[in-house]
């Protein structure tokens, strides 16, 4: 074998295992790279609720209003809800002779016609064209918020409410590009139907006050006709003092009222902001609440809408694992529906922190904690759990005195957790020091 063949043969070696050498440490720093990947997620604030949900029914004293004859068209100059005197016209009554359910669609088109009027009373005078997009905002807001209510079952007065808030932001929007005339020719285009509307459909019109009516009552608050469901006479507020389990049972087995075609139902008065719910609860619950005490109600029907309530009393029967809440409200939120039969959440207690999830916890020297991603380096926090949820834990957050009295300037394991710290939930030989690639 000469000297050339050998040279060949040697550098064709030297090649070969230079490509050993640069595979051998391109797999080495893969696999140190792939050691060092860590997932991680951000520190969030949070809070936990224990609640105890049930069916409420809604207690209030009130007095149904009715004229004789049930041939009458109802239109209301006041918001639903509306406090009034008894000299307040609540309703102006249009005799008619329509069919029941004729009479049905024409009373349900008058309120649409009132409402709109209305609410185009509401259009601003001066929109300026730099707030358009601004309304557009709205509009697609409240539209994917009335699909929601819609695909939720929600009541029908907060569809129709939705309705008309989206009807109003549309006409602003009209309004200012040009494609609906001004607020005044469209509130004259408005009342015009309703004109035409009442001379095909009623006759002779009446105004309605609590005086006109013969009532003794001398104010409160009316609320529409829709808005009557036949328990007033069953669910006062009255019932409540000596209620016992067995009462509580025999009212919810009693039947609403019906009103024939003898009479027009104009409206319900309550004679006070005040307002209750029953809430049936079981037996163990009691031992959680006070009486006396502020409770959130969350009415799930309403929207969510959050009411503060005090307990007032709690009936119970300890043979049955029974217990009723008894809460009063002395607010009235608005738009609020009052549905006799509620959906709520009952908060008994809150608890504020950070929310970390559950993946993220370890422990070190017999402590809870994670290990947080600082620039690179992996530190070690310790954590107090307050409560643990589906996936995650919501941990004690520490208070602005505690954090002031933490020295930044020395480096120690045990600092506070933090909020949108980057806490590490998944890696492999995690410690305190630790550089990561």
């Amino acid at each position: 074998m000469n000297k050339a063949t050998l040279k060949r043969l040697f550098g064709s070696l030297a090649f070969r295992l230079l490509i050993v050498v640069l595979i051998l440490y391109t797999v080495y720093h893969c696999v140190a790279a792939f050691s060092d990947r860590v997932v991680t997620d951000v520190v969030t604030s949070g809070v936990d609720r224990l609640t105890v949900r049930g069916q409420a029914v809604i207690l209030r004293d009130e007095t149904v209003l009715t004229v004789g004859n049930g041939n009458h068209l109802c239109s209301y100059p006041l918001e639903n809800g509306a406090k009034v005197n008894a000299t307040t016209t609540l309703a102006e009554l249009y005799a008619t002779y329509a069919d029941q359910d004729e009479r049905a669609q024409i009373q349900a088109a008058l309120l649409a016609l009132d409402r709109q009027i209305a609410l185009a009373q509401q259009l601003p005078t001066a929109d300026m064209l730099s707030s358009l997009p601004a309304l557009q905002t709205l509009a697609r807001e409240q539209l994917i918020l009335n699909n929601r209510l819609t695909s939720a079952n929600a009541s029908m007065q907060d569809v129709r409410d939705g309705a008309f808030d989206l009807l109003l932001s549309l006409n602003r929007i009209g309004a200012l590009t040009g494609q609906s005339g001004s607020s005044a020719a469209l509130i004259a285009s408005l009342r015009a139907e309703r004109q035409k509307l009442l001379m095909t459909a009623s006759y002779t019109a009446q105004t309605i006050t609590l005086q006109s009516l013969g009532s003794e009552l001398t104010g409160g608050y009316f609320f529409y006709a829709g808005t009557v469901d036949g328990y007033e006479a069953v669910f006062g507020r009255s019932s409540l003092e000596d209620m016992t389990v067995t009462d509580f049972d025999a009212l919810m087995q009693a039947s609403p009222r019906t009103y024939g075609n003898g009479v027009t139902v104009v409206g319900k008065l309550a004679s006070s902001y005040a307002w209750s719910i029953a809430l049936p609860v079981s037996y163990d619950v009691i031992d959680r609440v006070e009486s006396g005490k502020s409770y959130d109600i969350v009415f799930r029907q309403e929207n969510s809408t959050t009411v503060s309530m005090v307990l007032d009393h709690v009936i119970s029967s300890e043979a049955e694992g029974r217990a009723i809440l008894i809460l009063s409200a002395s607010t009235m939120p608005p738009n609020f529906t009052y549905t006799r039969f509620s959906d709520v959440e009952l908060v008994l207690s809150e608890i504020e922190g950070y929310r970390v999830p559950e993946t993220a916890l370890a422990t070190l020297d017999g402590k809870d904690g994670v290990y947080v991603l600082d620039g690179g380096r992996v530190t070690w926090r310790s954590i107090r759990i307050l409560s643990r949820g589906d996936g995650y834990v919501l941990v004690y957050a520490p208070t602005k005195a505690e954090r002031e009295d933490e020295s930044d300037a020395s480096y120690h394991y045990d600092r506070y957790l933090g909020i949108r710290d980057i806490v590490i939930t998944d890696g492999d030989d995690l410690y305190d020091g630790k550089y990561i690639e």
